[in-house]
């Protein structure tokens, strides 16, 4: 099973997926007999560039800095981070038809060894994209030169979003979205912003991205 947070930046939850929620999601899926528990991603283009030529910045050491490691490697999970299998470590995994994308979509290849992906964003604003819940992070699959696409031709920005979700690969092996929703960040992000801790918080989950995403967006407002 590959669980894919939200790891952006190397900010504590909420700019991140929170760590408690990656620990209890890896232990109930030991429960239930996963055999092999992987938490992976990439993390944004401002701390982190992959090509051709080499690398700069580090996904791991922001996980750590997250708190977010730790928490996986303790509750007996491993850590993948895509950036460090080069930049051939990846596949054209093409949207839907008609999509607005040029190219195809660069997708991690570790993703063909697993039967199942979990994804676990946040709740939280996004400067450009007004919010970053489900459908956006997507993007911490993609090499560098899909993201740098994605971030041209504004005008299509939430169609693309919304498309690099129509992947095979996604379509075929991601079961649940999940977010732990008892802190949201309110203003700004994806990285930085006004934290806002609810009385009660919510836990939002769904076989489909869309619903849990409508969800969260309500949340969020």
């Amino acid at each position: 099973v590959f669980i894919k947070p939200a790891l952006n930046s190397g900010n504590p939850y909420p700019a991140t997926t929170n760590p408690t929620a990656i620990a209890a999601m890896v232990e109930i899926l030991r429960e239930k007999g996963a055999g092999r528990v992987i938490v992976g991603d990439m993390s944004g283009i401002n701390h982190v560039k992959l090509s051709e030529k080499g690398l700069s910045g580090s996904s791991r050491r922001l996980m750590e800095k997250s708190g977010m490691a730790q928490a996986v490697q303790a509750a007996g999970a491993e850590v993948h981070f895509f950036e460090e299998a080069g930049w051939k470590a990846f596949f054209d995994d093409a949207p839907v038809a008609g999509a607005h994308w040029k190219g195809g979509i660069m997708m991690p290849n570790i993703l063909k060894d697993v039967d199942h992906i979990i994804l676990m964003p946040r709740c939280g604003r996004h400067v450009l994209a007004g919010s970053t819940l489900g459908l956006k992070a997507a993007v911490g699959y993609w090499r560098t030169d899909t993201r740098l696409e994605y971030h041209r031709d504004a005008s299509t920005f939430q169609e693309k979003t919304a498309e690099g979700n129509t992947v095979e690969t996604l379509r075929k092996k991601q079961r649940l979205v999940l977010s732990s929703a008892d802190k949201v960040l309110t203003t700004f992000g994806p990285d930085n912003g006004h934290v806002f801790q609810p009385e009660t918080g919510l836990v939002i989950a769904s076989e489909s991205v869309v619903a849990h995403d409508m969800v969260s967006l309500a949340w969020l407002l």
